[in-house]
């Protein structure tokens, strides 16, 4: 995140810094804390850390932490009135994860800014906007300071809008920021929050995705939003955020505030930060260059910070001592999160035991550890301070305050030209696109007062078709184009597997003339499919069958010229042994094994095609006579939806089980026929063969 850093000091962060994350535990109750004098920067201490997991946990458990040397920044934008800053008021108080440390709040004019103290999570809550786009003053203040409080960039953004339909206001409002303040690349790190979310939703992650799809196709607003989120429910994070409980419903209210916290920590270990980059303006990078030294201080204090407590995790007699009656804080957070009674805490070694060649001196050591990790804080507290006064410094700059005036008039100039432009002809096939327009040169120095909008914008409901154009054209700047993928199996798929165990003669014999030129007519069918499948995008063949099956049968279909394995080389056609150790037909595995190998075998695949961008849309045709690859095809898929902008595409057809040659053979020539729609199909499909004839394409 922070580009000052030298090289050797980023590889230490990502060796050696703690999954840490952090939530006040001041007095102040959770809320805003008032900016005291000029430089209106106020550190409170006491906070708490989020404990990473530890390693001894199973790998479920483990996909749940944040990755070692993690650093992410999120910033919630939105209207006011949504429930903003209650959340994030909620996600930076103590009871927020549930875990003991420390972590630094400070706030600017127009930013509440927490941090855990070792850096790994910082939350940044805007000050919320009146309905529309706000006026110059309100951007200004926004721009200069949610640039100065985050001069690494952003990792996440949270737009905020209450449960319901979305207002031309809201919409205007997202746009603005996206596309005119920021820039449209931060699509791929924007994600949408619906608070206030009723609880049936909340309890169902399906229910929650069918919500989100179903409100994008009624709600012209939504839709809009949905466009501009990648088309992809996992970018949607319903929550309610109650206040805090009083009197009987204590215990209802608590549970919907920790889900609030889970459902937020899970997005940001969710969040693909290997593939995504922090979004920065010119601006934070300006003020980047403007505070590397002290950037560079900070981090390294912090980087300490985390190296002291992990000492003292893997050193029991270093860390306080657990009362017979007192969880671990992993245990607190992994009862908290998992819903399961904590464990017991580990029993503390014994001083003989940790004293080792050094016999005192590493007792002494041991015993030091609490002092030097006080010591640390403190040091990352002063490191705070001095990049807090220097960021003031920059705030105050005059050459700072001139770049940020500039940004801002260009900003509205710009979204008050498209507007304009495309009320005159919205509806125009042959204008160009909004993004496609230069910008005049007259509005480029003189900004027009928001008042000029045509009134046909700001009229209820007719400014949606505009939007939509927008819209559009930010999220077709975010897609990469790539193939489909298109994935086989072999056995009585593409191999007739059951007619020939049931018809071919033993090893050792030779098929009859009638059964080598059925075999013979069977693989040109296979051959057309796989050309005409390779013609439509990429193709891999996944089976469950090991490398010995897979070259006997492809030789005896291959009676003729054509060899089989020899096209699959021509059409690059790579095939991946799912489970080699198992028989052909791999009869022994059970249902959850198959699945499994499938799964792990597949990913390999959409790794290959997709696992390089975000911006690279998953569409994938799966193939198959067993539930096991449609299965695991939906899972892989399913799981790939947090880790993607776009929405991705999974389309299953399922043929019919233990099929003769005959069957097979016209089983094949269905898909030849029906491919070209297959492909062409912009939603998710699980189908049988025999359906195909039926959906009028």
């Amino acid at each position: 995140m922070l580009g000052w850093l030298p090289s050797a000091l980023a590889r230490a962060v990502a060796d050696q810094a703690e999954v840490l994350g952090a939530s006040c535990a001041c007095h102040c109750d959770g809320h805003h804390h008032d900016v005291d004098g000029e430089d209106a920067i106020r550190f409170v201490e006491g906070l708490e850390e989020l404990t990473h997991i530890d390693a001894a946990l199973d790998s479920e458990n483990n996909r749940w932490t944040l990755p070692v040397g993690c650093r992410l920044t999120a910033l919630f934008l939105g209207p006011a009135g949504t429930g903003k800053t209650s959340l994030w008021n909620l996600l930076s108080s103590k009871d927020a994860f549930g875990a003991d440390g420390r972590g630094q709040s400070h706030t600017f004019p127009a930013v509440q800014r927490w941090q855990s103290s070792d850096g790994s999570l910082c939350l940044m809550d805007a000050v919320g906007f009146a309905k529309g786009v706000p006026s110059s003053e309100e951007v200004s203040q926004f721009l200069a300071n949610t640039c100065l409080s985050a001069p690494g960039g952003f990792s996440m953004i949270f737009y905020v809008v209450k449960f319901g339909t979305i207002s031309e206001e809201s919409l205007s409002l997202l746009i603005f920021l996206t596309k005119y303040v920021f820039e449209a690349s931060c699509l791929l790190n924007l994600y949408i929050v619906v608070t206030h979310a009723p609880s049936e939703l909340l309890l169902h992650p399906s229910a929650a995705t069918a919500w989100v799809q179903s409100q994008a196709e009624k709600d012209p607003g939504f839709k809009q939003v949905y466009t501009l989120a990648g088309r992809n429910p996992a970018r949607f994070i319903l929550v309610d955020t109650p206040p805090k409980p009083a009197g009987r419903r204590v215990r209802d209210v608590e549970e919907k505030r920790k889900n609030t916290a889970r459902s937020f920590f899970h997005a940001f270990c969710d969040h693909p930060s290997g593939i995504v980059a922090d979004f920065t303006t010119p601006l934070t990078r300006e003020v980047q260059d403007q505070v590397k030294v002290q950037g560079r201080t900070l981090l390294e204090t912090q980087l300490e910070v985390a190296r002291l407590r992990g000492e003292m995790r893997r050193r029991p007699y270093g860390r306080k001592v657990l009362d017979h009656n007192e969880d671990s804080p992993t245990a607190i957070y992994q009862a908290q999160l998992w819903n399961i009674p904590t464990a017991k805490p580990p029993q503390p070694v014994l001083p003989s035991a940790l004293a080792g060649a050094d016999g005192e001196g590493n007792l002494k050591e041991e015993r030091d550890l609490p002092s030097r990790l006080e010591k640390a804080e403190a040091a990352v507290l002063a490191a705070h301070e001095a990049l807090g006064k220097r960021l003031m410094e920059v705030l105050r700059a005059a050459i700072y305050q001139d770049q940020v005036a500039v940004l801002v008039q260009r900003s509205h100039t710009r979204f008050l030209e498209d507007l304009r432009s495309a009320s005159v002809a919205p509806h125009s096939p042959g204008r160009a696109t909004l993004s496609q327009r230069g910008t005049s040169q007259t509005l480029l120095h003189s900004l027009k007062p928001l008042g000029e909008v045509p009134p046909k914008i700001k009229d209820s409901g007719t400014g949606f078709p505009v939007f939509a154009e927008i819209a559009a054209g930010m999220a077709a700047a975010n897609v990469e184009d790539r193939l489909p993928c298109l994935i086989f199996d072999w056995d009585d798929t593409l191999c007739p597997t059951w007619w020939m165990r049931s018809t071919l003669p033993q090893a050792g014999q030779e098929a009859s003339p009638t059964q080598v030129v059925k075999l013979a007519l069977h693989a040109g069918r296979v051959e057309q499919v796989l050309r005409a499948a390779r013609s439509f995008g990429s193709v891999d063949i996944v089976t469950l069958a090991n490398r010995q099956w897979l070259e006997q049968t492809s030789r005896y279909m291959s009676p003729g010229n054509l060899d089989l394995l020899g096209l699959f080389d021509e059409l690059q056609i790579q095939v991946h042994h799912a489970y080699s150790r198992t028989s052909p037909k791999a009869a022994a595995l059970s249902p959850s094994t198959a699945i499994q190998a499938k799964k792990d075998a597949m990913a390999n695949v959409l790794e290959k095609y997709y696992g390089d961008s975000i911006k690279a849309r998953v569409h994938v045709l799966s193939f198959g006579d067993q539930d096991a690859e449609a299965t695991a095809i939906q899972e892989l898929v399913k799981d790939t939806w947090a880790t993607s902008w776009q929405r991705p595409l999974c389309k299953v057809i399922r043929l019919p089980q233990d099929p003769d040659l005959q069957d097979l053979g016209k089983s094949l020539q269905k898909i030849l026929t029906y491919l070209p729609a297959l492909v062409r199909a912009e939603n998710d499909l699980d189908l049988p063969l025999s359906r195909l004839d039926t959906m009028g394409w």
